[in-house]
């Protein structure tokens, strides 16, 4: 779990972008490269749960990383882009739910790309959260399963309360909500692995932004069990994909 948003002198420093943006400063830095460091010699998958998320915002954006941080995104970007068993970073942050390919900058090594899923807040319309089922695929692919489930509202419950508030907020101040109807973004994501992990890890993190659980699984299975029929984009060797789940 890794902090990366600004300290407190930090947002208040002239040149910065002002509050909420994301940073990390030499110490965090140094703590979150010790820790990949360790995972990927104990051959461990890695994910990141943190609360802004990276390479999605244009420099300068409200939204996105300070450009006075002690790292700069870029800088993060490339470090990231070293340890093959990464395989998410998990954000909140924006409030939209969103899937987006950190693709790795050599293409001969494609198991150096990660995915990063972002989640929405509880207090927004749709109001959901969201489950990862991680599985390993006999031919060393990784298949991560994502889904935002809509959360039981029984009448008259403070949950039902909360959803008339979000649907109130929703249309008095036109939040954009990605990927209508629904809001929905569930997907299956694979990823080349050049290894064979022994371990699975995760985190469970909750804030007031967003909600996320995980229930991991290793699964030996047949190779392309879980890829729609059709040609198998798996026969490629160079696998960074994503399919869409209804």
């Amino acid at each position: 779990m890794l902090d990366d948003t600004q300290k407190e002198d930090e947002q208040n420093d002239p040149a910065s972008l002002g509050y909420g943006h994301g940073s990390l400063d030499s110490e965090r830095y140094a703590w979150l490269v010790k820790e990949l460091d360790k995972g990927q010699a104990e051959g461990k998958l890695m994910i990141i749960s943190a609360h802004i998320p990276i390479g999605v915002e244009p420099e300068g954006s409200m939204m996105g990383w300070d450009l006075t941080a002690a790292v700069t995104e870029f800088q993060l970007l490339a470090k990231l882009h070293t340890y093959p068993n990464l395989i998410l970073w998990i954000a909140g942050h924006r409030h939209v739910n969103a899937i987006t390919a950190l693709t790795s900058p050599d293409s001969s090594r494609p198991e150096l790309g990660f995915w990063q899923v972002e989640t929405a807040s509880l207090r927004d319309f749709p109001q959901q959260f969201r489950t990862f089922e991680i599985v390993m695929n006999s031919d060393k692919t990784i298949s991560v399963f994502t889904t935002d489930v809509d959360t039981a509202v029984k009448a008259g419950s403070p949950a039902a309360t909360s959803r008339t508030y979000a649907v109130a907020a929703e249309e008095l101040f036109n939040n954009p909500i990605s990927y209508l109807p629904t809001g929905v973004y569930n997907a299956e994501l694979v990823k080349q692995s050049g290894y064979f992990f022994a371990f699975f890890f995760a985190v469970i993190y909750n804030d007031n932004h967003f909600l996320l659980f995980f229930f991991i699984t290793l699964n030996l299975i047949k190779p392309f069990q879980l890829l729609a029929p059709g040609p198998n984009p798996l026969e490629k060797r160079d696998i960074f994909f994503c399919r869409i789940l209804p």
